[in-house]
């Protein structure tokens, strides 16, 4: 299950995240500034917040203890990812009944080309509300 869109003119233009489930009515899609993604993957934080949490959901402390970053940076930078659409939250219940916030990368790749004096971009994102995807 994978969404792309491609964005020409990135100075000008969204770059629009796209679910794979954008084709049917009432998708959801994700409007994000080219310059905000390009921001996102320049911040070594929020680089390493993507790493660890592509194969597996990850909670904010150990993401924090991962990274070697506070818990202020590593929310900060999570906010960020989620409002870019790169990231997903999902709580999660232990079988003593305490929960917490996992978070999951849901994107896949990124792809800049430079054409004939175009840009272009084009994103790869998954969806990852499947349960099993969830386990810390």
């Amino acid at each position: 299950m994978w969404g792309e869109l491609q964005c020409r003119d990135m100075s000008q233009t969204a770059l629009r995240r796209r679910r794979p489930d954008d084709r049917e009515p009432g998708g959801e899609t994700t409007d994000v500034a080219p310059t905000t993604l390009l921001e996102l993957l320049d911040d070594e934080y929020a680089r390493g917040i993507l790493e660890a949490t592509v194969e597996e959901a990850v909670p904010a402390r150990e993401l924090a203890e991962r990274l070697d970053a506070s818990r202020a940076t590593v929310y900060r930078r999570l906010e960020r990812l989620e409002e870019a659409g790169l990231v997903e939250p999902a709580m999660t219940y232990d079988v003593d009944g305490y929960h917490r916030k996992v978070f999951r990368a849901t994107l896949r790749s990124v792809t800049v080309t430079l054409d004939g004096g175009s840009v272009e971009a084009t994103v790869d994102v998954t969806d990852v509300t499947d349960e099993s995807s969830l386990a810390p």
